[in-house]
C-alpha cells in the first residue's frame, strides 16, 4: 500500500481581525507532523494557498521552511507543493532546490511543457502519476491556448503523460472545481470563460483528485474520489470548527479515501442575539469550550431597538476570568416605522438596510437576501471599522511624536 495525505489552505500569516493566528497554525504542523508518523504517510500532498498574502510576515515564512525541514526525518516520503491564488508563485519558487534534500517538490506554475508538473513516485511494486496544477491566471492560460479551446487544452494536458504503466493516477490543483459550497472566505478566482472546472474533465483521467482553495471540505465525487479537505482551521467565524485532512490509501489495484479529524486548537464562537437573551446564549456556548484550549475568539451581534452604549463591556465583564476574548462586537439598531416599506429618506436607514435595499432593487427578482451573502457584508463592514480605527491609532501616534 501507498498511503497519501491531503491538506490545502493553511494560509499561514492569517489574521483574524487584528490578531494572528500563529499559535493555532504552529500547533497543527505539528499535528501533521504526528500524524505523518503515525499513519506512515508515503506522499503529502499540499493543494496551494501555503501563505495568506503574497508577502507573508517573515514568522509565516520560517514556520512553513522549518516543517518542510522536520520532514527531512522521515526517509520514505514525498511531499509535492503547488501554489495558490494567494501565494506568490515568485516566492515560493525561490526555495525549491533547497527542498530537494527533503524529497520536497515545490510546483509554483502552470509550464507550458506538461512534462515539468508531472511527478512519480514508485514503491511497493506501486507506481504513482501525480500531475499539479498550481492557481494560474487567465492571461497565462491563453498564452498556451495555440488555437485549441480550453476544454481541449486541459483534456490533452489531463490525458497524456510522458510515461507509462501508470496504476493510480492522481490531480493537485488550487482552482474552482465542480458545483462547490464555499465557505465565504474564498477569493473568487475564474477560468477563462468558465466558473469553474467541470468534473467531467477530470473523472476519466485520475484516481484522486487533492483540490485547494474552498475552505469548507466536501467530496464532490465518491468515484473517483474528488476532494477539497478544506482548511486546517477556521479562517473566519462563518466557518465551522471542525477541520479535516483527507487519508488516500491505494494498493496495485485497490484504493481506499476516509478523512481524518484535526483537533480544535481555538474555537471560534459566534454569538447572535437581542438585549433580552444575548447573555444566556453566551453562558451557553462558555460551557462547550475546553479550558485547556487556547483562549476561544467571540463574536456577538445583538439586534437592537435603539442604541444601548456600554453593551461590549457588559460583554467583556461576562466573560472576565474565562478562556474566552473578545474579538469583534456588532450591536444591530432596528428602526421600527410603520410605513417602513414606504421609506424614502435614505437617512433613516442604517448601513445594513441600505444594502439590503440596493441589493433587492439591483436584483429585482429576488424576493430576499441570501443569509450569506448579508454575512459577508457585515464582516466586510466589520473589517473596514477595524482598519479606520487601526488608521485612527497611526494619526494619534504621528501627532504625539509631532507634538
Amino acid at each position: 500500500m501507498i498511503n497519501i495525505l491531503h491538506t490545502s489552505d493553511w494560509h499561514l500569516g492569517k489574521k483574524l481581525y487584528k490578531y494572528e493566528r500563529r499559535q493555532e497554525h504552529e500547533l497543527f504542523l505539528e499535528w501533521l507532523e504526528s500524524t505523518i508518523e503515525k499513519e506512515k504517510i508515503d506522499v503529502l500532498l499540499v493543494a496551494g494557498d501555503i501563505f495568506d498574502s503574497p508577502t507573508p510576515p517573515n514568522y509565516a515564512q520560517k514556520m512553513f521552511y522549518d516543517f518542510i525541514y522536520r520532514l527531512e526525518k522521515f526517509p520514505d516520503l514525498t511531499t509535492v507543493v503547488i501554489a495558490g491564488n494567494h501565494d506568490s508563485a515568485s516566492l515560493l519558487d525561490i526555495p525549491k532546490y533547497f527542498f530537494e534534500r527533503a524529497r520536497c517538490h515545490l510546483h509554483s506554475y502552470m509550464y507550458e511543457d506538461p512534462q515539468r508538473n508531472e511527478i512519480f513516485i514508485e514503491k511497493n511494486d506501486i507506481k504513482i502519476g501525480i500531475k499539479t496544477l498550481p492557481y494560474f491566471r487567465n492571461f497565462e492560460l491563453i498564452n498556451m491556448l495555440n488555437d485549441q479551446s480550453v476544454e481541449e487544452f486541459f483534456q490533452n494536458r489531463f490525458s497524456e503523460w510522458s510515461e507509462g504503466q501508470i496504476d493510480h493516477r492522481i490531480l493537485v490543483a488550487h482552482h474552482g472545481f465542480g458545483v462547490y459550497s464555499s465557505a465565504g472566505s474564498e477569493h473568487a478566482i475564474f477560468l477563462s470563460g468558465l466558473d469553474y472546472f467541470p468534473l467531467e474533465w477530470i473523472k476519466p483521467n485520475f484516481d484522486y483528485a487533492a483540490l485547494g482553495h474552498i475552505h469548507k471540505k466536501q467530496t464532490l465525487c465518491e468515484e473517483p474520489p474528488i476532494i477539497y479537505p478544506g482548511s486546517p482551521i477556521p479562517l473566519r467565524f462563518s466557518e465551522s470548527n471542525k477541520k479535516t485532512v483527507s487519508l488516500f490509501k491505494v494498493g496495485k489495484t485497490q484504493r481506499f479515501q476516509k478523512y481524518i479529524d484535526i483537533p480544535v486548537f481555538r474555537k471560534l464562537v459566534r454569538v447572535k442575539g437581542d438585549q433580552t437573551d444575548y447573555l444566556r446564549k453566551l453562558a451557553e456556548q462558555l460551557e462547550s469550550i475546553d479550558p485547556l484550549d487556547l483562549d476561544a475568539y467571540l463574536e456577538v451581534e445583538i439586534t437592537l431597538k435603539e442604541a444601548v452604549s456600554g453593551m461590549a463591556d457588559n460583554i467583556r465583564q461576562f466573560i472576565e476570568k474565562k478562556n474566552i476574548e473578545l474579538v469583534s462586537y456588532r450591536p444591530i439598531v432596528e428602526f421600527y416605522d410603520e410605513e417602513k416599506s414606504d421609506l424614502n429618506s435614505l437617512d433613516q436607514l442604517n448601513v445594513f438596510e441600505l444594502f439590503e435595499q440596493y441589493y433587492l432593487k439591483k436584483f429585482p427578482d429576488v424576493e430576499n437576501i441570501q443569509t450569506e451573502i448579508l454575512e459577508e457584508f457585515k464582516t466586510l463592514v466589520e473589517e473596514t471599522r477595524q482598519i479606520s480605527e487601526k488608521d485612527v491609532d497611526l494619526v494619534n501616534g504621528e501627532e504625539n511624536e509631532n507634538s
